[in-house]
């Protein structure tokens, strides 16, 4: 499993290192194809709301880093 932090820009908030999210996919292919799909926006997941899904809009994301996940 792929674990995708993806930086975005609000400029609601002030913070010193810019707010983030995350994604959970299959492979880095599989994010890129959301990511690249005709969709503004991408689902996301929230730690504050645990199980619950948030949608962030692209042209706000600033910095996309990805990573494997330890045992998958």
């Amino acid at each position: 499993m792929i674990k995708v932090t993806l930086y975005y820009e609000d400029n609601t908030l002030d913070y010193s290192s810019p707010p983030s999210k995350d994604v959970f996919v299959k492979n880095e292919e599989e994010f890129w194809e959301i990511y690249n799909s005709s969709n503004e926006y991408i689902k996301c997941e929230d730690e504050l709301e645990g199980a619950y899904s948030v949608y962030l809009k692209k042209d706000k994301i600033m910095e996309i880093w990805i990573e494997k996940v330890i045992g998958d």
